[in-house]
């Protein structure tokens, strides 16, 4: 394909005082035969005003879908967005972040690359590095990546993603292929980009880009955010026992709605290990560290799993 079209799926929610910037940024874009696809979850605020100014500026670039479907968070948003898409190649998009200019150019071409290695039928997500910054734009960190210690190839192995997402939801780019094996994205899904990260690591294959495409900006009522991955913060998660178990039993609930959404077209292997760790509360104290040991369903860096294996 010479030209593909791209949809860029935007979820919005009381975004009125950052949307613009974004929005601007996406015009901005050096690679512009891209469409956007908008749903709003019920703002309050001037959102979808601004969504429609910019939309009128650029006709036929813009849709906003209207339903009655009500408030469906964050995940939900996004996993009715992907429903109503229909590109080859889908980005997801936050509505308080900016994007690089060369963002769609450098994901579509690492994207075209593992088309030519795999091929177009094989489910591929391309994820990138960002920029974290606050909420002036003011760079806090130059890489995100580097910010929270996360090593992006990690992304390429299943059992690792059933512990530690390493993947950032508004640096995605998926092919249709991924899409349609993705779909639906269960209620039990952490997250959106989580999930089609295992979907395409376990069916297909997770690649990045190394350079920052997204200023990922920080204001206090980031759906996720970034976190300083410092000697404070790392002792208070082990310290805080709850939190880690919290998140333990979130992965197994996801990884067994997993398990169960295609167990037809997973591997025995890989399903007994799913449907294992999904478990993993059936088995004793030494045995549960011994089947994540086993099967390097492990977290990224010694302290990580130290406070995993405490609490596990």
């Amino acid at each position: 394909m010479h030209n593909p079209s791209v949809e860029i799926l935007l979820a919005t929610y009381n975004g009125g005082l950052f949307i613009s910037e974004q929005l601007e940024s996406l015009a901005q874009q050096t690679y512009n035969n891209w469409r956007l696809i908008v749903r709003d979850d019920g703002s309050s605020d001037l959102t979808l005003e601004q969504v429609a100014v910019f939309a009128k500026q650029y006709p036929g670039k813009v849709e906003i879908i209207c339903d009655q479907k009500g408030s469906l968070k964050a995940v939900g948003n996004f996993a009715e967005l992907l429903q109503q898409s229909s590109a080859d190649y889908i980005m997801f998009c936050d509505q308080d972040d900016v994007w690089m200019p060369t963002k769609i150019e450098h994901s579509l071409r690492r994207m075209l690359e593992l088309e030519e290695v795999n091929s177009r039928d094989t489910p591929i997500l391309v994820h990138t590095d960002l920029r974290v910054v606050n909420i002036e734009l003011e760079v806090l960190a130059n890489s995100f990546w580097q910010y929270q210690h996360i090593i992006p190839e990690f992304g390429q192995h299943w059992t690792r993603l059933l512990l530690q997402n390493v993947v950032t939801g508004c640096t995605v780019m998926l092919n249709k292929a991924l899409r349609d094996i993705a779909l639906p994205i269960p209620q039990q899904a952490i997250m959106h980009d989580w999930w089609l990260a295992l979907v395409a690591a376990i069916f297909g294959t997770v690649g990045d880009v190394r350079r920052q495409t997204v200023l990922y900006r920080q204001h206090g009522m980031n759906d996720t955010g970034a976190k300083s991955w410092n000697l404070g913060y790392i002792l208070n998660r082990i310290l805080q026992g709850e939190e880690v178990r919290a998140s333990l039993s979130r992965t197994k609930a996801q990884a067994g709605v997993l398990a169960q959404q295609y167990a037809e077209k997973l591997s025995l292997e890989n399903l007994e290990v799913i449907q294992q760790f999904s478990a993993l509360d059936s088995l004793g104290f030494f045995e549960r560290r011994a089947f994540l040991l086993r099967h390097g369903i492990l977290k990224i860096g010694f302290i990580r799993n130290v406070g995993l294996l405490a609490n596990v």
